[in-house]
């Protein structure tokens, strides 16, 4: 009777000893998979922000290409990047100015 005593306490253990060990992978693997959809929330968040945020350079962008046909945008492209200026206009450098 003692020997069978024995051995359901030894299975007791040992039984205990896997539910442990089970438990404990189970809540490691829920600890790093909340973790993990933590990360992927946040990146999720940010990559929107940034999707927001692109989405309004490319109307700008839109916008300024569908200005650039104009006369009104060729004009100012001429007088500030080419310095050129009207056939009516008269241009006055001040020497006197500084060059900062």
């Amino acid at each position: 009777m003692k020997r069978k005593k024995k051995r359901f306490n030894k299975m007791k253990i040992y039984m205990l000893g896997i539910v442990v060990l089970v438990g404990g992978s189970v809540t490691t693997t829920l600890y790093d998979q909340q973790k993990e959809m933590r990360y992927l929330d946040q990146r999720e968040a940010a990559l929107h922000e940034e999707i927001e945020r692109l989405s309004g350079d490319v109307q700008h962008l839109r916008t300024r290409l569908e200005d650039s046909g104009t006369d009104e945008y060729i004009n100012g492209i001429a007088r500030e990047q080419l310095k050129m200026v009207g056939e009516d206009e008269i241009i006055f450098i001040d020497l006197n100015r500084s060059k900062n």
